[in-house]
């Protein structure tokens, strides 16, 4: 074996180990807010996104934390553009807050993202 094939072998490892990392972080942050909240009472992003689909009126409150989540998303998403298996992590990530994480919360800062 090459010393330049056992080099991108154990990059290819260190990228590996670093995306779990990743996504062991992510998963814990939403875990830990999820048990801090009555899921009953959560409106995501996600409910908003389908109640304005369907043609409801969404108040100013929830098109601010629309606007707020896209941006936010946008601008996160941009940086990691030039590296795909990050860019990936983090779109999965904030699918993941768009369906789970209340949208008041992320108004009001109470979930960091």
């Amino acid at each position: 074996m090459t010393t330049s094939l056992k080099r991108w072998i154990r990059r290819s490892k260190e990228i590996n180990f670093a995306r779990k990392i990743r996504r062991v972080e992510h998963r814990k942050r939403i875990q830990t807010y999820l048990s801090q909240i009555d899921g009953s009472k959560v409106v995501s992003i996600s409910d908003l996104e389908i109640k304005e689909f369907d043609g409801a009126t969404l108040r100013a409150e929830e098109k601010k934390a629309l606007e707020k989540f896209y941006k936010t998303r946008f601008k996160k998403l941009k940086k990691k553009q030039d590296e795909e298996d990050s860019f990936h992590d983090r779109f999965e990530y904030y699918r993941a807050i768009s369906n789970l994480v209340d949208y008041r919360d992320i108004l009001e800062d109470k979930f960091e993202f």
